[in-house]
């Protein structure tokens, strides 16, 4: 009987140690999650968490609810502070009120390959029976972490999910146009911009040339608040300046371009939308963006179907297939 005992003991003694051997002091949980995007676009994702709701799932792939914890299999996840300098964002996770500190780091593997490691540490009891149930706790932590990260790369891997439109590539053959500006104190009414319009087309009679193609607008909005508006025609040939209508030429280059449907909030939301494309990709834009009006506003008064084609001339190299 006594030795049934030592032996027990001797059991329990040596489980005891394997414990202290296998969960050190500090236990640690580290995930890694892989991405096709730029570093960018994948920390402007994790680090602003009204960006979490478009990507969130809970642990039955439920899309998040707002104004509700960004849960998982029961644990709370929140942003405690962004770390610019080192593409990394401090997320705290409660579980059941016992809040942990963790990290996400991302890391660029190529330009369009973006690693995710996701770092959590619990401190370990001394206790052997609270010790085990902490490692429990930790590689519970961990697999929701893994699951999490496995989300926010399926969203983010895909460019529409990430910019919320599809760009192309394009190119624009030599074209000639006459051009006029004008200045409004609020972004321009389809009126305000009819109007130049028509006086454009006027003008292109008058100089007997002919219309060559829809309109295009480019609205910049000023320092002083104020929106200052082109619109431009193309023409079948080279015409003259004419006061304020003035003789402009588009040379060939290659463009990002967008089609939209949609009124100007939407098209306005592209061209931002672009922008963070073209800066995501370290591209650089080589001159002024502009906006097709391929819908005749003024006889379609249901805004979901103005069609709009957005461009912004770039550089060649690394861009989204031509069309």
């Amino acid at each position: 009987m006594k030795k049934w005992i030592v032996l027990l003991g001797g059991m329990l003694i040596l489980t005891i140690v394997f414990l202290y051997i296998l969960i050190p002091s500090q236990i640690t949980v580290s995930e890694l999650g892989t991405s096709e995007t730029t570093m960018e676009a994948e920390y402007r994702f994790i680090s602003q968490e009204f960006q979490w709701q478009k990507w969130w799932k809970d642990a039955n792939g439920k899309s998040h609810t707002p104004g509700n914890p960004f849960s998982y299999d029961g644990m709370d996840y929140s942003i405690t502070k962004e770390i610019n300098n080192n593409n990394a964002v401090g997320v705290e996770i409660d579980v059941n009120g016992a809040k942990y500190h963790s990290v996400i780091h991302l890391i660029a593997f190529d330009q369009d390959s973006i690693g995710a490691i996701w770092r959590c540490e619990l401190p370990a009891s001394i206790n052997p029976v609270t010790r085990w149930q902490q490692f429990r706790k930790g590689r519970r932590i961990g697999r929701n972490m893994e699951d999490i990260l496995k989300n926010l790369s399926r969203f983010i891997s895909n460019p529409r999910n990430v910019y919320g439109f599809s760009f192309f590539r394009t190119s624009i053959r030599d074209s000639t146009m006459l051009s006029s500006r004008f200045i409004s104190a609020a972004y321009p009414t389809n009126t305000e911009l009819y109007s130049y319009i028509d006086i454009i087309v006027k003008n292109i009679k008058k100089q007997k040339g002919e219309v060559n193609g829809k309109p295009l607008i480019n609205v910049e909005k000023q320092p002083n608040g104020s929106f200052e508006t082109q619109v431009a025609i193309p023409t079948l040939h080279e015409l003259k300046d004419d006061g304020n209508i003035v003789f402009r030429r588009m040379v060939p280059a290659n463009f990002l371009c967008a089609e939209v449907y949609g009124g100007a909030y939407t098209a306005e939301e592209a061209l931002r939308q672009m922008h963070y494309f073209i800066s995501d990709n370290h591209k650089s834009k080589q001159a002024n963006a502009f906006q097709i009006l391929l819908t005749d506003r003024r006889s379609e008064p249901d805004t979901l179907k103005w069609l709009t084609k957005i461009y912004i001339p770039v550089g060649n190299s690394d861009l989204p297939p031509k069309q």
